[in-house]
């Protein structure tokens, strides 16, 4: 038994098993919210959280908060993880309501709300590059006991 430990290794072996370079750190440290550690013998959830976050805004960051606050004893969730709708999704969903479509690339920056960035990694690249990410991930921490 090798104890609790932090995700972000884990999560930088999956990402380079998607083919992506990303350096931003996977959590803003937030002296308020406790960072979320893996641990042996739970199951350790990851909460996915798709939308197009154009812009991100309250809603969104009382949902997340929501999820991590008032989840079942017992379920121990580690980190969300968010998803953007890619750009053209965006484009169809605001067809006819808002002329302004964000692309990804900003919609990624803007994701600055420590109660999201301290939960949650926004994961920077395509749908095809998610699903690599979430096989290895999940592939990485099987083969590692969590």
């Amino acid at each position: 038994m090798s104890g609790p430990k932090p995700i972000d290794p884990y999560r930088a072996l999956a990402l380079d098993a998607a083919g992506i370079t990303f350096l931003r750190p996977i959590f803003t440290a937030n002296p308020h919210i406790p960072t979320q550690l893996l641990l042996e013998n739970v199951i350790n959830y990851f909460v996915i959280f798709t939308g197009s976050f154009n812009p991100p805004h309250w809603g969104q960051e009382e949902t997340i908060a929501h999820c991590f606050e008032d989840a079942p004893p017992g379920m121990h969730i580690v980190a969300g993880v968010i998803q953007f709708v890619n750009d053209e999704g965006v484009r169809h969903k605001v067809q006819g309501s808002s002329p302004i479509a964000l692309p990804h690339s900003q919609r990624l920056q803007l994701i600055k709300i420590p109660q999201i960035t301290s939960r949650c990694y926004c994961f920077p690249g395509t749908d095809t590059q998610f699903d690599v990410f979430l096989a290895a991930l999940n592939d990485v921490m099987k083969n590692t006991h969590f």
